[in-house]
This record gives C-alpha cells, sequence and structure tokens, in this order.
C-alpha cells in the first residue's frame, strides 16, 4: 500500500546517496540522536567508504508495521561491492521514526546492510 510506496521511496533515494559514496547525505537518512552508538555507526560508514568501492544495495521490503510515529519494517537485503564480493540478510529488521515530519532509521538489526566488515551486528532489537 502507500506506506510500502513511502518507504520504497526513501530505500531509493537512501541507495542513490549510498552508492556515490556521500557519506554526511547518508547519515541524514539516520536519528543521529537515537541511533545507539551512532559515533561507532558513522565511522564504520566512513571506513566502509574509504576501504571499498562500486558498491549495490538492494532492499526488499516484506512488511511494514506502523504505530504512530514508530515503523517496523522487515527486509531483504544484497549488498555487492569491489570486484565479486557481497553480503545478505533475510527477514531483518530496520526500525524507523518521524522526526520533525521526516521518517529517520534509529535502529538497524544487522547494519552490515549498509557497514562492510565484521562486527556491525548489534542485535539489540528487542520486539523481535
Amino acid at each position: 500500500g502507500r506506506l510500502k510506496e513511502i518507504f520504497e521511496a526513501i530505500f531509493k533515494n537512501m541507495r542513490d546517496v549510498y552508492i556515490d559514496e556521500r557519506l554526511y547525505e547518508f547519515l541524514e537518512f539516520f536519528d543521529q540522536a537515537d541511533y545507539p552508538n551512532f559515533v561507532t555507526f558513522k565511522e564504520r560508514m566512513e571506513n566502509t567508504f574509504d576501504q571499498s568501492s562500486n558498491f549495490n544495495i538492494k532492499i526488499t521490503i516484506r512488511n511494514v508495521a506502523v504505530q504512530q510515529d514508530t515503523a517496523l519494517l522487515r527486509v531483504d537485503w544484497i549488498k555487492t561491492f569491489e570486484e565479486a564480493s557481497s553480503d545478505t540478510g533475510v527477514n531483518n529488521i530496520i526500525r524507523f521514526h518521524k522526526v520533525d515530519g521526516r521518517w529517520k532509521i534509529f535502529d538497524i538489526e544487522d547494519e552490515k546492510v549498509f557497514a562492510v566488515g565484521a562486527g556491525t551486528f548489534r542485535g539489540n532489537i528487542t520486539d523481535r
């Protein structure tokens, strides 16, 4: 429905910025005040863009559940980079909430959806 289209448009915009490696525009999609360990995530993304290239990313929305100003999305994703490297995730949770009328990410089940490298799994989602 309409909600799914809204989030598909957000992910499309994120993808465009991501594959161009425009870090600061990319980070605007996140609620930097509420995202756990945002500074660490930002460093991971800086390292990702510094150390890898030729990104592509595809996020497929399985389900959107919205309560007031919070949205829980279940997504499948595949990220490719360099010549033949890839990461994938199935049925992962990404949570958004509205900040000044804009949907922003404040929690990701597996940061590997965007970040390259080990140790990106946070696993602090409480409502699986």
